[in-house]
């Protein structure tokens, strides 16, 4: 069976793939073109260019505390980049792959789980069973059209979109919306949830207008899963 992988870079464009056959994975690159295959040595996966040349090895390695991550090392044994397993808040598994240094140079994802645009997951413009937009406009009398929801439209649309498993996360985002929109609006204190809401939201469109996309979305993720667990 072929396990087929799909990758990207850090800004979420496709840079190739590779396609895993018992012991031995092909890499190709973003043209489609061949470049290398690696082979499962058993405490080490040995890499090869695409002429047959060793190219490196990694292995799995962990901390003191516990953490686990996979090193690679280039044909000299020298330390490179390193490669963890993260997830996304949907549970959605992919490969975060860093440069030496730590610095985040893209990801790679199961095939089944891949990316790829899908106009089901709430589209450019849509907003409707958005708590978000709900507690913008019904509770702060603002505008559909208003700045801050803009600034959230273009960060979902041109940021979470190039995530991990950002078409999902978007679509799961849109799916538990307007469930956890029926449950706050029965309780008698609703007004004061949304209002609660809206602070955390102005403080990631902070971070917005700062740059700082990062740690925008976990205060998005964190507020999501804190809801989620609330009412769902």
């Amino acid at each position: 069976m072929v396990e087929k992988e799909r990758h990207y870079d850090k800004h979420g464009n496709p840079s190739g793939w590779s396609e895993k056959e018992g012991d031995k994975t092909t890499h190709y690159g973003r043209d489609a073109n061949f470049a290398g295959w690696s082979e499962d040595k058993g405490s080490y996966t040995q890499h090869y260019d695409r002429q047959g040349s060793s190219d490196g090895f990694s292995r799995k390695e962990s901390g003191l505390l516990g953490g686990e991550w996979t090193q690679h090392y280039d044909r000299e044994g020298r330390k490179g980049g390193f490669d963890t397993k993260e997830s996304s808040w949907i549970g959605k598994e992919y490969t975060q792959h860093h440069d030496k240094d730590g610095r985040k140079t893209g990801w790679s994802e199961s095939e089944s789980s891949g990316g790829g645009s899908d106009s089901s997951s709430g589209g450019s413009g849509g907003s409707s069973g958005c708590f978000i937009t709900t507690a913008c406009v019904r509770v702060n009398g603002l505008p559909d059209d208003c700045i801050e929801l803009q600034t959230a439209r273009d960060f979902r649309d041109n940021y979470v979109r190039n995530l991990p498993s950002g078409e999902e996360i978007i679509r799961e985002y849109y799916n538990i919306a307007p469930s956890i929109i029926t449950e706050i609006d029965k309780r008698e204190n609703s007004e004061e949830i949304y209002q609660n809401i809206k602070r955390e939201i102005d403080e990631a469109l902070t971070l917005i207008n700062l740059g700082k996309k990062e740690q925008a979305f976990t205060i998005y993720y964190n507020v999501v899963k804190r809801l989620k667990q609330e009412y769902l």
